[in-house]
């Protein structure tokens, strides 16, 4: 490992040593306490890279995610120190020998999964990566707002999480290829895609307003479609992942009138999503279609035509997006071998 890795993780934890005189051998505790704290708060935040290395026999994962100013890992030994503590306390005898087998995760936990938000500087993608990031999920965001992806990075990172933002219009193909090669050079891997991209105009067809009709299939339904296939080799070649889509009530029953071209878009989405967790049901890779309803996160306000008072008056009763990034948390921390395929989240006085 790196030449300063071990002093470093120590001086991390000393910054947190909690005093103990419980115990008989209390230099000893004192110190493994101290990283045990360090550990907790590390894998509350780092990811859980491949790498192994040798301590006094033992072969442990290398936890690190955090660089100091010259750009070197941070790294701390968490499976073991953990180990010296309840061996200190009488709780169990260290293990021997602990390796962990290459792509696999801890069944159910979010915590040093790396997350691409596609359409997280605001709304439903902005709540998810907040709450993920919260639950020690470290969160790359992808969106055309920069300014949005500031504020949100920053209240991650004042959080004690960790987020990075990445600047693309997901309706241009090869930028968001180019985003997932970039994330995956600076965390390593991905874990989890949610594709929360999209917009919603809502004008009756008569109207034809073709403008809104491409700005919707090419963000709702292509953008989709290209945030999949930009992570999808690398789900593939890792044996391992999750992809999230975002989908709408009014992809299972059309929101008429109105609501047509959206409807068509989120229809497609599911059909989408239904079709790749069918193709991918013999792989480790889960396919999830999250389909909110009424959601207040300011989409209701893109609506500037004729059924713009409609749609206000419908909102009235809107969720936060909070309800929606529960459901997704809920998606991702299911065991391996379950797979959540659709979950419909709404108000509960909503008709659609």
């Amino acid at each position: 490992m790196r030449g300063n890795g071990v002093p470093a993780g120590l001086a991390f934890a000393a910054s947190a040593i909690p005093r103990v005189s419980s115990v008989a051998n209390k230099p000893f505790v004192t110190l493994a306490n101290a990283i045990s704290v360090a550990a907790t708060r590390a894998t509350d935040q780092l990811r859980l890279n491949d790498r192994m290395v040798a301590w006094d026999s033992v072969r442990v994962p290398v936890w690190s995610g955090r660089h100091n100013d010259n750009g070197r890992a941070l790294c701390i030994f968490a499976q073991p120190l953990r180990e010296m503590v309840e061996f200190a306390q009488g709780l169990r005898w260290p293990t021997v020998g602990y390796q962990r087998q290459k792509g696999t995760r801890m069944a159910g936990s979010i915590a040093g999964k790396v997350v691409l938000v596609f359409g997280g500087a605001g709304g439903i993608g902005s709540a998810a990566a907040r709450d993920l990031a919260a639950k020690g999920a470290q969160i790359a965001i992808a969106d055309i707002d920069e300014d949005g992806m500031v504020v949100v990075v920053d209240d991650i990172v004042r959080s004690n999480g960790v987020a990075r933002p990445y600047p693309v219009d997901v309706t241009v193909k090869d930028d968001v290829a180019s985003v997932a090669e970039d994330i995956v050079r600076d965390f390593g891997r991905i874990d989890v895609l949610i594709n929360a991209a999209g917009v919603m105009f809502i004008r009756p067809l008569v109207e034809i307003h073709t403008v809104e009709w491409e700005t919707t299939i090419d963000l709702n339904l292509k953008g989709t479609l290209w945030g999949i296939a930009a992570v999808l080799p690398y789900f593939l070649k890792q044996q391992s992942g999750h992809i999230i889509n975002l989908g709408s009530v009014h992809g299972l029953k059309v929101f008429s009138p109105g609501g047509a071209v959206h409807s068509a878009s989120k229809f497609a989405v599911r059909a989408l999503s239904e079709g790749l967790r069918a193709e991918l049901a013999s792989t480790p890779i889960r396919v999830t279609t999250v389909t909110p309803g009424a959601v207040d996160t300011g989409i209701q306000n893109r609506t500037t035509g004729t059924d713009s008072a409609r749609m206000q008056e419908i909102y009235k009763k809107a969720i936060p997006a909070s309800a929606v990034s529960r459901a997704i948390a809920f998606a991702m921390e299911q065991p391996d071998a379950v797979d959540i395929n659709e979950i419909v989240v709404r108000p509960s006085a909503q008709l659609i």
